[in-house]
């Protein structure tokens, strides 16, 4: 069973061991460079929760298996980030984190999304068509931005588990 909860700040090393095994490919995807580890002080923002930021992680056997985040970029906007270990792909963990980020954001006042995305990674932009049909997706600085309206009917729980 794979559960899912918000960050919490004694989750420091597990979520750093998590990035470490993370493949070039997958942490390039989420970073836009392959990342092996990262510095206490960067996880530490990646992990943070408040008014302006939420981040939740899904675990399994006491090893973080994925994170996702949203983080405020204008008044009632934010950015969402998602990546889930790569032995665990595929098996829903993604949609139930993005669930548990969305809510949260949400709940925070978030009324629109970015995400931001490489132009080849075409799974992710066909997951974005078929999660919100009318995307506003633009190019910059060679990236693909999808802007989205969020609704307003979504409450987030606290706790909540996944089969894996």
């Amino acid at each position: 069973m794979v559960a899912l909860r918000r960050a919490r700040p004694g989750d420091l090393d597990a979520f750093r061991s998590f990035i470490s095994r993370l493949s070039a490919t997958t942490s390039y995807r989420r970073f836009f460079t392959p990342v092996r580890r990262i510095s206490p002080t960067h996880a530490r923002r990646l992990l943070r929760s408040g008014p302006t930021d939420g981040a939740w992680l899904s675990w399994d056997s006491g090893s973080v298996i994925g994170h996702g985040s949203w983080t405020a970029v204008r008044p009632a906007t934010a950015e969402l980030a998602l990546v889930v270990e790569d032995r665990f792909q595929g098996r829903g963990i993604g949609r139930a984190l993005a669930t548990a980020v969305l809510s949260d954001a949400i709940a925070a006042g978030v009324r629109h999304l970015e995400l931001i995305v490489q132009r080849d990674n075409q799974l992710i932009i066909d997951l974005i068509r078929r999660t919100w049909p009318q995307p506003r997706i633009g190019v910059e600085d060679g990236l693909l931005v999808a802007r989205v309206a969020l609704g307003t009917d979504r409450t987030g729980p606290t706790t909540t588990a996944v089969d894996a």
